[in-house]
């Protein structure tokens, strides 16, 4: 297997872009840490800006991911925060850990790069097997909702750049289309190093996403074998499911 995303400018442009997790999301996911207690998993935990911060909260979590780039960068963020977390470079649908797990985490919707539903359900047996007896799910996903899923190349609006501290800037121009009746976005996107106007480098990727009904998901879920799942909008409960682009979902590994 080789991951065609999340190379090194894209890992630069992504901590840059994104250097702190959401103060909602994070407090969401650090009270289900608080319940769920260590130790913690984090399947496509990217550079760690969930993973860290919860290790300085004083929880036990283990990192995985399938780019060499995110999990260096997660090395750098841990060692600035003096942590040393065991990390794994592996595809969540191959995951195979020495450890089991109270609880298992995945915000941001990164479940959602996983597009292939044979993949998706495999990674979600990886996961199962890797819960403790009791042990939680918990993870974000993106939903399909078909008057707001326009994802469509627009060059009317502006390319996101990021500046470097060395003044070298990243910008990323990108391009793709939604297929509403799979309900699956396919993209490319085109990073570029610049330095006073001149591109540098320039590093392509395949950026696709699945989006799901709730209905859908909790299927995969239940014919996974978890039980007691419940979902409701990221990451305020009060806000219609249908009016939310992001859902959150729990799920229990049964005690027997």
């Amino acid at each position: 297997m080789r991951l065609n995303s999340y190379g090194n400018l894209s890992t630069q442009f992504y901590d840059l872009d994104k250097p702190h997790p959401p103060q909602e999301a994070f407090q969401f996911y650090l009270q289900h840490a608080i319940s769920s207690g260590s130790p913690i998993l984090e399947p496509m935990c990217g550079s760690g800006r969930f993973l860290v911060p919860l290790m300085t909260h004083g929880f036990s979590v283990t990192g995985v991911d399938a780019s060499p780039a995110m999990l260096a960068a997660c090395r750098r963020r841990a060692a600035d925060a003096g942590l040393t977390p065991d990390l794994y470079e592996q595809f969540l649908q191959a995951l195979d850990l020495p450890v089991k797990f109270q609880m298992v985490m995945i915000p941001a919707g990164s479940f959602c790069l996983i597009t292939d539903l044979e993949v998706a359900a495999a990674s979600l047996e990886r996961i199962y097997d890797h819960l403790l007896p009791g042990g939680r799910l918990v993870l974000e996903i993106e939903q399909y909702i078909e008057a707001d899923k326009m994802k469509q190349e627009d060059d009317t609006n502006p390319e996101p750049t990021v500046t470097r501290p060395d003044g070298r800037q990243i910008r990323i121009h990108s391009s793709g289309s939604l297929n509403p009746s799979k309900t699956l976005y396919q993209g490319i996107n085109r990073y570029d190093l610049i330095r006073n106007g001149q591109i540098l480098e320039t590093e392509w990727e395949q950026f696709n996403l699945r989006y799901y009904r709730p209905g859908f998901f909790e299927t995969l879920l239940r014919s996974t074998g978890f039980t007691n799942i419940v979902y409701h909008s990221a990451y305020d409960p009060s806000l219609p499911l249908e009016r939310s682009e992001s859902l959150v979902f729990m799920a229990v590994r049964p005690s027997s």
